[in-house]
């Protein structure tokens, strides 16, 4: 990893620094435009708030998940394989001009389908219409087994609009997730908190930034460093990119 320039190591007296210097997650060749961006980050906060671990997928061969994340016991961080969930991320370009690679990115699991147990494909909210009518036609798709499509379900984010304001009258709003089951009807995922930044477990004497709050996640900005941020959740440390701070 320090020959591929993920991370620096520093000897400091007996002992041996370690800086992690590609950001948390990267989005090279997974998400490319800024609001493909936008909607992973905010996708991977919710999964993260949800005591899940996320990882990229690998950009090799046929089927290629943009994102996978597994759940972890709390008690002894050991994930729990069996029930990983595949990520798709789908943007205004992809579900407006090609609906046809949306709909082949919820079918193309069929291989491999018993390595998850659900696919959730994210969009915006405001193209969460459009992607319900290609849902629905993969679930009207007779040549696609039933059992497949119970799991696969999409889902939408909301994102903040820029509005012109005084900083003063500045005001962030949570996101919002909308979602539709197998059978087409609408439900609604907790609603992520405004991200905020506070230690979890012990007591930290660090001087901080800021602070940003998920729902059930709190990340602590710590300081700033190399053109980004040196940030913590909850016992463990990161740096992350000042343009991925900006977009949660």
């Amino acid at each position: 990893m320090q020959q591929d320039g993920y991370i620096t190591t520093e000897k400091i007296r007996n002992r041996l620094k370690l800086q992690y210097n590609r950001g948390v997650l990267t989005l090279k060749g997974i998400v490319d435009n800024e609001l493909g961006k936008k909607i992973a980050m905010k996708v991977m906060a919710k999964y993260i708030s949800k005591r899940y671990t996320i990882t990229s997928g690998r950009q090799e061969g046929e089927i290629r998940p943009d994102f996978v994340t597994i759940p972890y016991d709390c008690s002894t961080f050991r994930p729990n394989y069996k029930d990983a969930i595949s990520l798709e991320i789908e943007s205004l370009n992809e579900v407006s001009v090609h609906p046809e690679q949306v709909k082949k990115n919820m079918i193309k699991y069929m291989q491999i389908k018993d390595l998850f147990k659900e696919i959730h494909v994210w969009t915006t909210e405001d193209m969460l219409p459009k992607l319900k009518e290609i849902y629905d036609s993969f679930l009207s798709d007779n040549s696609i087994p039933q059992e497949y499509k119970t799991k696969v379900r999409i889902f939408a984010v909301k994102l903040k609009q820029k509005l012109e304001r005084k900083a003063t009258e500045t005001k962030n709003k949570a996101g919002e997730t909308g979602e539709f089951n197998s059978e087409g009807e609408e439900g609604e995922e907790p609603e992520s908190k405004a991200e905020e930044i506070a230690a979890q477990g012990a007591p930290n004497n660090e001087p901080k930034l800021g602070s940003l709050t998920l729902k059930e996640v709190t990340i602590e900005v710590l300081s700033k460093e190399n053109g980004g941020y040196i940030i913590q959740i909850y016992e463990t440390k990161y740096y992350i990119k000042e343009e991925y701070l900006k977009i949660l």
